[in-house]
């Protein structure tokens, strides 16, 4: 028989478990991460990362499809002409550091990341394997399973998972003002949507379903000496998981994030963000992404710096 999604059967789900967003101070990084899985040591280590050891959240997508399960020729078909994944799109909304010296006069550093992203939102994929494909049909995330009773069939189960997080660096010297200048604030806001996917004979791609969740670091740092490593507070800590749906793929508020889902390109977000890095602290940093001063906002926070 021809093998075919059975109508209504796609599901999504997010699970996070119990993470949150945080920041751990180290001896070189302030590292925003999600608790899950955390790698605390990347903050003390130069590169400052890997910055986790696995997701601190968990997609996971399935749909039944047609087939009789005692019939050996039918599996074969779901198995030769259907693939299955996820498509992660990442919007961000704020991303950046500010520094600022000890006393008035030696200035401050903004560091704004999201203006290094020339293409937002983008793909979220591990922009290290060779093509998009392989970001995002993996088979070995998913799992098929005989359903012999209700409706017949076969369940695919298919699980993603994904763990935001991003190292800045503690101090950073102020070439305007000739100072080093401290981390004081650290922001990151950035919306996530997983789009279940299946693609039929290599090029018809059906969108099954889609679920969003939403991160938010906002954590100030303040310090009793250059030298010793300061304490963070956090000012705004959120993970914030979305309703499922089933919707047609361009029936929602995020179209341009629909957009990339429909036609999943690189530059990926990882891609983008080891530039913006480089664009922001490397030796050819320079306006829009890190804007240096010789003066001090007023609005530091208060646990800053002691008054040398």
């Amino acid at each position: 028989m021809v093998i075919a999604i059975a109508p209504g059967s796609a599901t999504i789900t997010a699970n996070k478990g119990g993470s949150r967003t945080d920041i751990h101070v180290g001896t070189e990084h302030a590292l925003l991460h999600c608790t899950t899985k955390v790698r605390r040591a990347a903050a003390d280590e130069a590169a400052g990362h890997p910055g986790h050891t696995g997701p601190m959240i968990t997609c996971t997508g399935t749909v039944l499809m047609s087939g009789d399960p005692a019939n050996r020729q039918d599996k074969i078909d779901l198995m030769s002409n259907w693939e299955f994944g996820m498509i992660l799109v990442a919007d961000i909304v704020v991303y950046e550091a500010h520094y600022a010296g000890r006393m008035a006069n030696e200035g401050s550093i903004v560091v704004n990341l999201k203006s290094a992203f020339g293409t937002n939102p983008s793909l979220d994929g591990d922009g290290d394997l060779p093509t998009v494909d392989e970001m995002i049909f993996d088979p070995s995330n998913q799992v098929i399973t005989d359903q012999t009773t209700g409706t017949k069939g076969f369940l695919v189960t298919y699980k993603f998972g994904d763990h935001p997080n991003n190292p800045f660096p503690l101090r950073q010297t102020n070439s305007k003002a000739h100072s080093p200048n401290f981390l004081h604030t650290a922001r990151r806001d950035e919306g996530f949507i997983a789009y279940f996917v299946a693609r039929e004979r290599g090029t018809t791609v059906h969108h099954l379903a889609r679920i969003g969740w939403h991160t938010i670091w906002h954590g100030t740092l303040g310090w009793t000496s250059p030298t010793a490593k300061p304490t963070a507070a956090m000012v705004t800590s959120r993970i914030d998981i979305g309703q499922p749906t089933t919707d047609a793929v361009d029936n929602t508020a995020f179209p341009r994030s629909a957009a990339i889902a429909k036609n999943p390109q690189r530059p990926t977000c990882n891609e983008q963000d080891g530039t913006a890095f480089d664009r922001g602290y490397g030796p050819t940093a320079s306006e829009p992404v890190r804007t240096e001063s010789t003066t001090r906002p007023g609005n530091l926070p208060s646990n800053f710096f002691p008054t040398p």
